[in-house]
């Protein structure tokens, strides 16, 4: 969720029992999630970083930084890129655009990007045959692998 929603309690009376969940404090969440389920774009926001957010965190690769044309040139003589065994990538379509989710983190991508995003979230691997060159598609590749989420292979 985001931050000028996250749960705070300073109205609170300090219990006996640091650790015990009080019924106002639950109620108080239960307001927060409302206005998050009242609103379809909040609620696809939250959910898509929150279902791909890293689960196995022994499987998280260390990022590693790409030039864009060390891409292309891997790309073109073969090489594929390869989703992390740990990351998880889903989309969302919001409007004319899509929302990718990777690892808790959101992309806003809209027009030749989501044939990547769709095959991204489709396959395991990526090649030239899914490759189109564009300024939007080497931004989020280049960011993806320099956050560790794909990686380069033969």
């Amino acid at each position: 969720m985001s931050e000028e929603v996250r749960y705070a309690d300073p109205d609170l009376v300090p219990q006996a029992n640091p650790g015990q969940i009080t019924s106002e404090a639950v109620k108080k969440v239960q307001q927060i999630f409302a206005r998050y389920v009242e609103d379809e774009s909040r609620l696809a926001q939250w959910f898509g970083c929150y279902m791909t957010s890293p689960k196995y965190h022994e499987e998280e690769m260390a990022p590693e930084k790409h030039r864009l044309e060390e891409v292309r040139t891997h790309i073109s003589e073969g090489g594929k890129l390869v989703r992390n065994e740990g990351s998880r990538f889903a989309f969302h379509e919001h409007g004319p655009n899509l929302w990718l989710f990777v690892d808790g983190r959101r992309y806003t991508c809209s027009g030749p990007m989501t044939d990547l995003v769709k095959t991204l979230c489709a396959k395991r691997q990526i090649g030239s045959e899914d490759y189109v060159p564009s300024e939007g598609n080497d931004s989020l590749l280049l960011d993806l692998l320099s956050h560790g989420s794909l990686y380069l292979a033969d």
